[in-house]
């Protein structure tokens, strides 16, 4: 190599590090000013680092200064200057105002694609100089061994004469005599040493041998050779502590291969692992792509929902075949970079060689490269890839080979744009199961099955819950059917309880010994992320959250909350510069908090709210982790939000399906009540007495009146204590209360309370008084219901003559006085003047309401009514129909208010005889009502009855009985034994025995009801009369005809003075009578 040559090479390697120190510096002040340049050009500051440390090489190593190299470095030092041209023109100087820095931080985005394209080109270049240097490696070592060789044949030919030279000396020294002795005695003294020197050359020459040129073995390729020489003395000894948790594992192949198999996974025996054949085949779509770069899956979830166990699960698929694997812990850069550290040492190893390397980036660059060169298929793990802001780039680390797969676990969802995202949520069902009894040692019984699905339903599904639950269980010794129970009680210890012997474990921030994953550790873990980025709004709304229901918290919530309250506090942080309420806030704030997916199944709608859920299990985590003052805070303001919702939406007509999401988040409302709210802070009690008549109402109108009840109470006690007895607050909770218990059917209770609030209204407010008449109004619905129709009727008139004074008669409040004369009047049977009211009132409603107003369509549904009791079931059809048209239309046909005229309609059918439509239309309603309201709310047992009634006309006893039983024991339980319509079913039930000639059992049912029934709506009330029809044929058929005559002749009269001579139901009772009359006759003539 000549002069010229040594000199262009080392001035052209000098020129290419001064050159990658100044783009270096470059693009380190450009992005210290410029936030939004493009984020692939930072990564390309390692390639620029290796380039320098290249040279740097090639400058201190003369046997590397030869042509070839000094060609590929002028091409580096031609393209290093373009983009040091371009980043130069895009830094900005501190003297440059900001417009100009801003045009320049655009100009640089514009040239994006052209540094892409250089810096692909400085990338094939050092490439292709990596390999040149590699050439010059193995031909020096080569010339090495050849030199070694040489002279190892000299010393052996040197040691095989020195025998010859010594006889030839001795034979000197005779032929010349004494002239030569003392010269020749010298070169014999000599000659041991030469032979000792040579000796020692010859034990050297084996180790420089072994030094320069390990023996290479069968399964190391040419490229993976070639690869190993390259820099191994440059290479410093280092240690990672992480190396002490993997295993490795070599794998040599047969002679006709070339290529290493290596692995290195976490020492974790999966334990008690169900297959989620689902998730793994998705996996395995995502592997086959056929893109020709490396193929990326990325399993997102929440923690504990399983990635890393079927991570692990597809790598020990893995283990059978000729596939090299590598596990990463990818929780922080630092983590990820100790796992290369090992990597590179198991390479090292696999390839017969003793590397050490200087630093982390070293081991990377090792393990990236040889991933690449590598021919056979590879699988790279990253495990615990949560916080993607801890790291200057991910991509750094993810070789490019389309040979190669790379699994990357991850609770963000940001981890998604790296490769094929695959969502880890909670199990299905049957895995969910098979894991709790297996971890429990549970048999699969038909029990077991069933207390499990409660469980698993109640953990929300969740592996790492269900796999702790399952040790709990079985530690605790908890039998399955008593563990809801015990969970209620002691979820946080649950929760905490982690088994000795347990495989979920990672390192916690900075430790260096992995901990114990528990619910609450893998959650606290996104929770200090959420606090590291100082994510105050998320961190609020987050804790907000878990005090409400985990379904469906709605931004209605909080909309509501801050429209409705003077200091709305945490809803601030969704307000706009203006303060005003900023929906795109509000979201910005859920997209992040679903990125570490703390919250899940964001429903956003363009045309209406977003919704958000959370785990029941994260609800659970967040009230368990505060202290009991922020516990107290946040109950409080939950109860607020729920209060500002119902007040702004409770006038309105409002979804069964929001009405059903608002009683969980009322109900969430009342349990933290229960639990953390203390003495004068509790609902019904200082700022929460507001909430609590809230609160009250609406149960109230979702048919939870024992709810509404104790809300009642509580506030009645306290506005007694804190405002007085007569105070108008005080006399609102009563009248209210009194509201519930007539809801009930306790019609004494709730006529005392009314009498009581009149008496204090009257006082405090005036006879007159809109609230008194109010009162006055339900005092009257009141004795209408007990059959007390002259005083109810004296009641009503006195509200219709004051509303009339005051509001005028066409009032919507005066015509519902009407409307309610009305159907007092079809109650006595007074069907004309009853039609006429109605009519009058529906008429005031339509000139000055919508058509589907609620008060006209419910006057028209109750006109409706009128006529069936008439027998005008035709006129009675077209009506229900023209009302249920528009309940489907306005309020949908799942609303209850709808399916109250699908069972009027059912009613009027089964009057016809139309019995199996009308069967169709209540089996419709009740299906509707069970699932919007429940099986024991008042609507859903008057289906019951209703279908139950249906049933029995056409002959189906068993089932008739089985329904009436059902609707006997929910009313019994909800209304009371002696409400008139308890005892109406009472009156069924009696028919179906009667008709199963248990006649004795049917009388004992007959004379409850009419006893009932006579007390509660009077001796000639149509409900009542129908007991005595069937008490009086309970008699006949067991012989008492002389007591079934008088009661038959009985329910005659009482049906001829209401509802009249004509009407159907009482020509039915005479042809009872008629019967009757006949039968005796042809029994007398056969005796």
């Amino acid at each position: 190599m000549s002069g010229v040559e040594i000199l262009g090479a080392v001035a052209s390697a000098v020129q290419v590090a001064d050159i990658c120190i100044r783009i270096t510096d470059s693009l380190v002040e450009f992005y210290s000013r410029v936030h939004d340049a493009p984020e692939k050009i930072n990564q390309r500051t390692v390639q620029i680092a290796q380039l320098k440390e290249m040279a740097h090489l090639i400058e201190r190593c003369p046997s590397l200064q030869i042509s070839p190299v000094t060609s590929i470095l002028k091409s580096i030092s031609h393209e290093a200057r373009r983009l040091e041209d371009i980043l130069t023109q895009a830094t900005t100087r501190g003297n440059e105002g900001k417009v100009k820095r801003k045009l320049k931080s655009v100009g640089f985005a514009l040239k994006e694609k052209q540094v892409e394209s250089i810096c692909t080109r400085l990338e094939s270049e050092k490439t292709t100089l990596l390999l040149c240097i590699a050439g010059i490696d193995s031909a020096l070592l080569s010339s090495i061994n050849l030199e070694v060789v040489k002279i190892q044949d000299t010393s052996n030919n040197v040691l095989n004469e020195l025998p010859a030279i010594r006889d030839i000396a001795q034979g000197v020294v005779t032929v010349f005599g004494n002239r030569l002795a003392s010269q020749v005695e010298d070169l014999q003294n000599r000659i041991p040493n030469i032979a000792s020197d040579i000796s020692r050359i010859k034990d050297e020459l084996p180790v420089i041998t072994l030094a320069v040129d390990p023996q290479p073995t069968q399964y190391v390729c040419i490229a993976a050779d070639d690869f190993k020489r390259l820099d191994a003395t440059r290479i410093e000894p280092t240690t990672t502590a992480s190396k002490k948790n993997h295993q490795l594992f070599i794998q040599t192949l047969p002679e006709d291969q070339e290529e290493i198999v290596v692995k290195s996974l976490p020492i974790i025996r999966i334990v008690d692992y169900v297959d989620r054949k689902a998730l793994l085949e998705q996996v395995n779509i995502a592997f086959s792509s056929p893109i020709s770069t490396v193929k990326v899956a990325v399993l997102i979830g929440m923690g504990g929902s399983g990635k890393t166990q079927l991570a692990m699960k597809y790598c020990q698929l893995q283990s059978d075949r000729n596939v090299s694997v590598l596990w990463a812990d990818a929780s922080s850069e630092r983590s990820l970079k100790q796992s290369y550290s090992v990597f590179a040492q198991i390479i090292s190893k696999a390839l017969c060689l003793t590397t050490t390397f200087p630093n982390p980036d070293a081991s990377m660059l090792y393990v990236n490269e040889y991933l690449r060169s590598s021919l056979k298929r590879w699988l790279l793990v990253f495990d615990n890839y949560d916080t993607p802001s801890e790291f200057e780039d991910i991509r750094a680390f993810i070789p490019d080979a389309a040979h190669g797969t790379i699994i990357i676990t991850s609770r963000s969802r940001e981890a998604a744009r790296l490769g094929e995202d695959i969502e880890v949520n909670g199990m299905h069902e049957p895995e969910a199961l098979e894991l709790l009894l297996r971890r429990t040692g549970s048999p699969t019984t038909p029990q077991n099955l069933e207390h499990g699905r409660l469980i698993v339903n109640r953990l929300g599904y969740l592996p790492l819950a269900i796999d702790q639950a399952g040790s709990y269980v079985r530690r605790q010794n908890v039998p399955l059917n008593r563990f809801i129970n015990h969970y209620e009680r002691r979820r946080e210890h649950v929760l905490r309880h982690t088994p000795q012997l347990w495989e979920y474990k990672r390192r916690l921030g900075t430790e260096e010994q992995e901990s114990r994953l528990s619910v609450f550790t893998t959650w606290e873990l996104a929770f200090e992320q959420l606090e590291l980025c100082k994510m105050v709004k998320e961190t609020d709304m987050i804790k907000l959250s878990g005090f409400l229901h985990h379904t469906c918290i709605s931004e209605e919530l909080f909309e509501a909350h801050f429209e409705g309250s003077v200091d709305p506090g945490g809803p601030k942080a969704f307000t706009d510069n203006e303060s005003a309420w900023d929906k795109y806030q509000f979201r910005d704030i859920v997209v992040n908090l679903r990125e570490l997916f703390l919250i899940q199944d964001v429903s956003p709608d363009s045309n209406g709210p977003c919704k958000v859920s959370l785990h029941p299990l994260v609800s659970d985590w967040i009230k368990l982790r505060e202290n009991v003052k922020t516990r107290q805070d946040y109950s409080t303001e939950a109860i607020k939000i729920v209060t500002s919702f119902l007040r702004s939406r409770f006038l309105v007509d409002a979804s069964p399906q929001t009405n059903q999401e608002t009683l969980a988040h009322l109900d969430q409302c009342l349990t933290n009540d229960e639990a953390f709210l203390k003495d004068d802070s509790r609902l019904g009690l200082g700022i929460l007495r507001r909430s609590a008549d809230i609160f009250g109402e609406f149960c109230h109108s979702q048919g939870r009146y024992q709810s509404a009840e104790d809300l009642y109470k509580r506030l009645w006690d306290g506005n007694e204590r804190e405002l007085g007895p007569t105070h108008v607050d005080t006399l609102r909770t009563m009248h209210n209360l009194a509201d519930v218990y007539h809801s009930k059917g306790q019609h004494a209770e709730a006529e005392a309370l009314y009498d009581r609030t009149l008496s204090g209204r009257e006082i405090e407010l005036g006879r007159n008084h809109l609230d008194t008449l109010s009162t006055v109004e339900k005092l009257a619905n009141i004795y209408r219901s007990k059959g007390q129709h002259k005083d109810a009727e004296k009641l009503y008139y006195r509200v219709l003559n004051a509303r009339n004074a005051q509001l005028g008669c066409d009032h919507i409040d005066s015509l519902w006085v009407v409307s309610s004369i009305a159907t007092n009047k079809r109650a006595q049977g007074q069907f004309a003047e009853a039609e006429e009211l109605y009519k009058r009132a529906i008429s005031g409603y339509e000139s000055q309401v919508e058509p589907g107003n609620a008060a006209l369509v419910w006057t028209m549904n109750d006109l409706a009514n009128n006529l069936r009791s008439q027998g005008r079931y035709t006129e009675a059809a077209a009506l229900f129909h023209r009302v249920l048209e528009v309940r489907e239309k306005r309020l949908g046909r799942e609303h209850p208010d709808t399916l109250w005229v699908v069972d009027d309609l059912a009613n009027n059918c089964s009057s016809q005889g139309r019995y199996a439509e009308a069967e169709t239309l209540y089996i419709r309603a009740l299906a509707g009502n069970a699932a919007k309201l429940g099986d024991n709310h008042p609507e859903t047992l008057w289906t019951v009855h209703g279908l139950a009634t249906v049933v029995y006309s056409q002959g189906r006893l068993a089932e008739a009985e089985v329904l009436f039983n059902r609707a006997l024991t929910g009313r019994e339980s909800l209304l009371g034994p002696n409400h008139h319509n308890t005892l109406r079913t009472v009156r069924g039930l009696a028919d179906v025995y009667c008709s199963q000639n248990q006649y004795a059992a049917a009388e004992k049912l007959y004379r409850r009801a009419l006893a009932g029934l006579e007390t509660r709506l009077g001796h000639d009330h149509p409900d009542a009369l129908s007991a005595v029809e069937g008490l009086a044929k309970s008699q006949w058929m067991q012989g008492n005809c002389d007591e079934a005559e008088e009661l038959y002749v009985r329910a005659l009269e009482g049906r001829k003075s209401r509802p009249g001579h004509r009407h159907p139901e009482t020509l039915r009772t005479a042809d009872l009578l008629a019967g009757y009359h006949r039968s005796r006759a042809h029994s007398s003539e056969a005796h």
